[in-house]
């Protein structure tokens, strides 16, 4: 039986004045995030009580308003409730009030929307209306973008870009008022905005409100629990699912799919077809940015570009920037009339419904294959290439997420390529650039793709929508190999490798002239005091420029500190160092006096040094490896001597410069070698001498024999 007038309702027109096909007031329109069912006729009532409330606290018509977007049912009520009053959202992330109102200011809003436990908080700004052309334009609701590829700028969205997302996402989606849509994507995004706001108020569509994107297994059930349709996520987040469902322990069917839809980053060609034989519909690796609303181009198979949807039209055009790369163009109603608020440079990029993206892009049949951000290209050996590249091939042949970037350790050598890969729950150093890797990489790339260095990092940076946050994963990855612990080569025309962890402050250059005389290539671990707070990750970063940088029969030499600063590397993983020779370099074992603690050894060595030996676990370190280190701590001499008297040979070594003329014991530590002189520090000015010391320090094998 047909339904009457009163029973249906036609929401975008009811909101937006955009006549569409009317809803079933006792439609379930969403599923929130309590899990709790809002049909259309509740969803109205809730609006007009909040369109009520919002108009007594001023709130009018032209009124532009800054809300700080929430994955929650209070805040899309909120919103369709400025909607209601006339008022103009600017839809941006949550943050701090304080940084909202200075935002807010910027933009000449008239007033912010916070939600706070899920009551407003409307704070006036200013008297911000928007224009005349604006109006004519029908100006509907601005979206502020990220800021990660520069300053924030708004978007405005106007009833022609609506009209348009109308006519071609839903049935993209095959979306109608019988489906159920979910997205894991924030609302401050134009994708998660659109998937969970514009398609429900436009086609009826129930919309299951998801706010915990990295909780797999909660997602996998909610997918199967509620009968979801059309799941709308990250090529991440399908990855993980991917993983979860290769598992027969786990066994989620998600053969009740119409459709699949990933979005943020480009679908690897593997993830696509695993997908394809895993649900039971189609799958959609979509293309879209903030400046077009939504997806507005999608690729269909895995040997095609990425084609325009209805009333879009691709093509490339010259980097306003500057740059020679071409740039990915976008032309029709979703793509935005103008910027609202941008700096002066980027209004060239927006213009009359063409956005100049940033994405450098090549022909790929009847599309366009797309390289990734042209600022995010990466250059080696004369050739560009997108790190997604690497991280795909990383997820396809060794099964890890992972993010790359190019980091520069010291400012002066070539810029090195560096992989991320998130901790796992067994928190141990990161194995996989060792030969076997390296040559599983090389099956899926050129050579010139292969990481240099791999480093673990406590978790991948990701924006609201789930793809990478390049900006943060360049500073995270830079802090991890830069900061903390730098490798610089200082010579690299020999097979075999000495690695040394040099004293606190040491220059590394004076090392390069053991080069020559060991026919050895040489390299440094340098590291800065002030920021060796994490010691279990600095064992860790060690034992991953082992893995990485050596090979079996290496040799790595820690002086002074860095004595300590290996021995806790080598006690933490030992099975790492097993096959190559650990020679420790140490100050003679005698107390200094403070005179010759401030000449040899700055304070904040002298401090770690207390931090290091501050634990029993650290003492028997300690006891085992760095005896003659510990002088510097000398209310504790007495009792770590005391299990070294029967392990001490002596060998006298003077040297000319010698610092403090003292006779020093070569002492003979626990499966390692520790080489002394008659001062604190080796003699790296007499290279030949130093290498002397170096080259007859005695093998493991050795030592064997002779106990």
């Amino acid at each position: 039986m047909t339904e009457s007038r009163s029973q249906t309702i036609d929401l975008a027109l009811w909101l937006w004045s955009l006549p569409t096909v009317p809803t079933s007031n006792s439609a379930i329109l969403y599923v929130d995030e309590c899990e709790r069912e809002i049909s259309a006729g509740e969803f109205v009532a809730r609006v007009d009580q909040w369109q009520l409330t919002l108009s007594s606290t001023g709130i009018k018509n032209g009124d532009l308003v800054l809300c700080a977007a929430h994955t929650t049912m209070a805040w899309i009520e909120a919103l369709c409730g400025l909607w209601r009053c006339g008022a103009v959202p600017i839809v941006g992330r949550p943050m701090a009030e304080g940084k909202l109102s200075t935002l807010a200011e910027s933009i000449d809003a008239a007033a912010t929307l916070q939600l706070t436990d899920g009551n407003p908080d409307i704070r006036y700004i200013g008297d911000g209306q928007i224009s005349p052309l604006d109006r004519d334009r029908r100006l509907k609701f601005g979206q502020l973008t990220s800021g990660s590829t520069g300053k924030p700028k708004v978007v405005g969205h106007y009833e022609s870009g609506l009209r348009a997302f109308a006519e071609t996402i839903p049935a993209l989606y095959g979306a109608t008022p019988d489906s159920r849509i979910l997205t894991a994507a924030d609302l401050s995004f134009g994708y998660g905005f659109g998937n969970s706001v514009l398609i429900p108020l436009l086609t009826g569509t129930t919309a299951v409100l998801w706010n915990q994107p990295t909780a797999t297994d909660e997602l996998i059930s909610t997918l199967v629990a509620h009968k979801i349709d059309i799941a709308a996520l990250s090529p991440r987040i399908w990855a993980a699912i991917a993983r979860r469902s290769r598992n027969t322990a786990a066994n989620h069917d998600l053969a009740g799919l119409s459709t699949a839809v990933s979005a943020g980053e480009p679908l690897p060609d593997n993830l696509r077809q695993e997908l394809e034989a895993h649900i039971g519909g189609q799958v959609i690796d979509g293309y879209g940015a903030t400046e077009v609303l939504h997806i507005v181009a999608t690729r269909r198979s895995t040997d095609a570009g990425f084609t325009a949807l209805p009333t879009t039209t691709l093509a490339t055009a010259t980097d306003p920037g500057g740059s020679d790369r071409p740039l990915l163009t976008i032309e029709g109603p979703m793509a935005s009339s103008r910027y609202l608020v941008a700096p002066e440079s980027d209004h060239a990029h927006l213009q009359q419904n063409t956005f100049i993206s940033g994405d450098a892009v090549q022909p790929s049949g009847r599309g366009f294959a797309i390289l990734g951000r042209a600022d995010d290209l990466l250059n080696r050996g004369g050739i560009l290439f997108s790190p997604v590249e690497v991280e795909n091939a990383a997820r396809e042949v060794l099964s890890i997420e992972t993010v790359v970037a190019e980091i520069t350790l010291d400012g002066v050598s070539a810029p090195r390529l560096v992989m991320g890969v998130a901790d796992n729950d067994a928190n141990e150093p990161v194995t996989n650039l060792s030969k076997a890797t390296r040559s599983a990489l090389s099956t899926a790339l050129d050579s010139h793709l292969v990481p240099d260095i791999c480093v673990s990092v406590p978790r991948i940076p990701l924006t609201s929508t789930g793809k990478i946050d390049r900006g943060a994963c360049h500073r995270l990855l830079a802090r991890r190999v830069g900061s903390r612990l730098r490798w610089r080569d200082l010579s690299s025309r020999f097979d075999s490798t000495l690695v040394v962890l040099p004293c606190a402050g040491t220059s590394a250059e004076p090392y390069a002239g053991l080069a020559d005389h060991l026919e050895m290539r040489v390299a440094v671990i340098e590291y800065d005091l002030q920021q060796l707070s994490d010691l279990d990750r600095v064992a860790r970063t060690i034992t991953e420029y082992v893995l990485s940088e050596t090979q079996a029969g290496d040799i790595l030499l820690g002086h002074s500190l860095g004595v300590a600063l290996l021995g806790l590397a080598q006690d933490k993983y030992p099975d790492h160092f097993a096959d190559r020779i650990v020679i420790a370099c140490a100050p003679p074992p005698v107390t200094l006096t403070s005179v010759h603690q401030e000449q040899l050894i700055q304070h904040t060595e002298h401090m770690l040094m207390s931090r290091l030996i501050a634990s029993p676990a650290a003492l028997n370190r300690a006891r085992r490896r760095v005896a003659n280190d510990l002088t510097l701590a000398s209310s504790l001499m007495t009792e770590l001597r005391k299990p070294l008297t029967n392990m001490q040979t002596h060998l006298e070594i003077t040297m000319e410069d010698d610092p403090i003329s003292t006779v020093a014991p070569v002492t003979m530590c626990h499966r390692h070698q520790i080489v002394s002189r008659g001062g604190h520090y080796l003699p790296i000015t007499a290279p030949a001498k130093a290498a002397a010391l170096i080259a007859h320090a005695p093998t493991p094998a050795m030592k064997e024999n002779a106990s």
